[in-house]
């Protein structure tokens, strides 16, 4: 941890690289949050977990020159886990349940493996890099004990409130699953359910307020985000057969070892069925049944699942992290059952075996913590590639996995490195934008390169027999890496091009496989065709002048001849571009009316200034913006900024989050005042 070397762990080095962005953010006192490095631009309130972002951006600012940001970052990874069955065991106790099941529940938080690396355990942050879902999971169990202790009167709703928007920004899909477990509360106790439903009033008002900031505009721009871009196995949910046989291998909880946890799940899974007058014990079983049920996925429910709310761009392996919920409560009931057992034994046997089961937990989860904590050593060939990219012009670089540079530290690191935006990222831009999608089919053709701004490919030696070479040359290499730059120069960020046709769809995630083979053929014409979205249809259709196309993989090739159909030529000149944190501006000299491309991710909350005045930008494919100008010299300006009401929304959210917190701090000081002065 104290060492500056990057982390492994996938996802991390696009964590820590927007963390360094929010830190450069708030160093230069701009409070809009574009990030320009990731693919294609994404905007960052659009994520679904703005906390630990900004929480970390806010340690890199502080402590910006006194403590390596690397070291921080790591920090925040194994402090957290470190906490994690401390909070854990202080959720369990809130909840009601007794110090002895509390303690071994939350010390078997630390020992879940799984083959997908993406549950409960610290895999998941070491390996695969879920950093934001590990504080979601880190505040859940605070947020469920507290919400029992409100409904049963012990807290104020303040309480709850707070841990709530704490989880849902952390993790939408933590704060989805913490939904599902107070509706199995609920479910588990019917004869409850009036006298608790309330007091959901109140703690709606609260946490809405804390969160609405952020969740509203994330829903109302939900259309611009890229969901789910594939349809596979792993996204979809894994076949009823595959899955039982996980289960039955242990698998699920004991990926790669000998299965002792999946037999203490079974174990506890009985004991729990045959405690059913309990509370616990129904809530568990309510809470297991729609976990395993959502767990299927659309693998095994079919196109219903999408039908469930917020499910329909859900990637159903999350649940895996449900499932290891409900087995990790499991687990903690037989080890206490055990442990109860050792007590007939006598006081000292009970002893031995209660320090004995928490040492060799303590000692299995170091283990496995220490097996996966690696780090970048000190590479001088990717050292020497930082320093090349860095010197070159502001364009974008790529790097694909067909190069053997599709890694996390090529896709997210290297643009941090060198203030270079790339194509391809998959821990934000998977889920923020719809370009995903269209970067993972890049082409390599120059076409393909002057629609996306990429000026250097970046490649590990050899070359694949596939890449097109003819069409490059080679601008740099050492003996691992070799950068190659197309033969044809291209305009930049900015582009002359004509809109022709028009798409209308009700879904923007619909058109990106037909979208995929018109984008490189039509922009070689220098012609896109604009996008818009319009709920009133069924399907998509392209229409142009008085032609209307089914928009469908067949009619690809009618529909290109369409945009292709009018003649263009050289229009003018881009000069003087410039990129600021969260803008892009140039100066072009057009010899007739003309439309000026930004190879930037559209999203709402752009405007478009064109001598100073206001124009509408225009959605045009892939998925970038397009503003109209006349013949003459013009300087046009597009600027990304957070609509105001949501910066006062923020604010809001600050006040009323400082007010909660400190609202009875004068009375709870005076009491420990009185508390203290009575034990003297």
């Amino acid at each position: 941890m104290m060492s500056e070397q990057y982390p492994y762990g996938d996802d991390n080095s696009a964590h820590f690289a927007v963390g360094v962005h929010i830190a450069h953010i708030f160093a230069s006192g701009e409070f809009n949050f574009w990030w320009h490095q990731s693919n294609l631009g994404v905007p960052l309130f659009a994520a679904y977990q703005p906390l630990p972002s900004l929480f970390l951006g806010l340690l890199l600012t502080l402590f910006s020159g006194i403590i390596a940001p690397t070291i921080i970052f790591k920090s925040t990874v194994l402090i957290s886990w470190m906490l994690m069955p401390s909070l854990w065991y202080k959720g369990l106790r809130w909840y009601g349940l007794r110090i002895l099941p509390s303690l071994c529940i939350a010390l078997c938080t630390i020992l879940i493996q799984d083959p997908y690396n993406i549950g409960f355990g610290i895999r998941s942050s070491t390996i695969k890099g879920l950093y934001t879902q590990h504080y979601g999971l880190l505040f859940l169990p605070l947020f469920i004990g507290s919400m029992k202790r409100y409904l049963a009167n012990d807290c104020p709703v303040r309480t709850p409130s707070i841990f709530f928007a704490l989880t849902v920004m952390s993790h939408l899909w933590v704060g989805l699953y913490a939904v599902i477990i107070v509706i199995a509360l609920f479910l588990s106790n019917p004869d409850k359910i009036l006298e608790w439903f309330r007091k959901l009033p109140a703690f709606i008002l609260i946490g809405t307020g804390l969160i609405a900031w952020w969740i509203f505009p994330l829903l109302l721009t939900n259309d611009y985000a890229g969901g789910l871009p594939w349809t596979r196995e792993y996204h979809n949910g894994l076949p009823f057969i595959k899955l039982g046989r996980y289960l039955i291998s242990g698998r699920l909880f004991d990926f790669g070892r000998v299965p002792l946890f999946t037999i203490l799940v079974g174990v506890g899974s009985i004991i729990i069925v045959h405690q059913m007058k309990h509370r616990f014990a129904r809530h568990w079983m309510v809470l297991t049944v729609v976990t395993c049920i959502l767990f299927l996925g659309r693998t095994n429910l079919g196109t219903m699942y999408n039908l469930l709310p917020m499910h329909d761009q859900v990637n159903v392996m999350r649940y895996l992290t449900g499932v290891h919920i409900c087995g990790i409560l499991a687990a903690g009931i037989a080890l206490t059952g055990v442990l109860k057992l050792s007590g007939k034994l006598g006081q000292r046997v009970s002893q031995i075996c209660t320090v004995a089961t928490i040492l060799s937990i303590m000692g299995v989860g170091i283990l496995d913590i220490h097996s996966t904590l690696r780090t970048l050593k000190n590479d001088e060939s990717m050292n020497q590639l930082v320093l090349f990219l860095t010197d070159t012009e502001d364009n974008r670089i790529m790097v694909h996995q067909s190069l053997g540079t599709g890694n996390h530290f090529h896709r997210d690191l290297l643009p941090i490195l060198t203030n270079k935006g790339q194509v391809q990222s998959y821990a934000h831009g998977y889920h923020c934008t719809l370009s995903t999608y269209y970067a993972e089919y890049f082409d390599f053709s120059p076409t393909a390169c002057d629609l996306f701004n990429v000026d250097h490919v970046v490649s590990k030696k050899p070359l694949p027999d596939s890449f097109p070479m003819n069409a490059y040359q080679t601008v740099w290499d050492n003996n691992e890496y070799m950068v190659l730059q197309p033969e044809s120069k291209h305009e930049r960020i900015f582009s002359f091009i004509q809109v022709n046709g028009t798409i209308h769809t009700p879904d923007l995630k619909y058109i990106r496989p037909v979208v995929k083979r018109l984008m490189v053929p039509a922009y070689g014409s220098k012609i896109l065709p604009e996008i818009v979205l319009n709920d009133a249809l069924s399907k998509p259709v392209f229409q142009m002048d008085d032609v209307s196309i089914e928009l469908s993989l067949e009619h690809t090739q009618d529909i290109l001849q369409a945009i292709t159909s009018i003649e263009t030529a050289t229009v003018g000149e881009i000069t003087q571009i410039q990129r600021g944190l969260s803008s892009y501006s140039c100066t072009v000299n057009a010899n007739s009316d003309a439309w000026i491309l930004l190879k930037a991710n559209y999203f709402p909350f752009w405007t478009a200034l064109v001598d100073g005045i206001s124009h509408p930008i225009v959605h045009v494919a892939p998925n970038f913006m397009a503003v109209k100008v006349d013949s003459g010299q013009h300087i046009i300006h597009f600027q990304y900024t957070n609509p105001v009401s949501q910066k006062i929304g923020m604010i809001f959210a600050l006040l009323l989050f400082c007010t909660l917190i400190f609202w009875n701090t004068p009375k709870d000081f005076a009491s420990m005042i009185r508390w203290l002065n009575k034990r003297k």
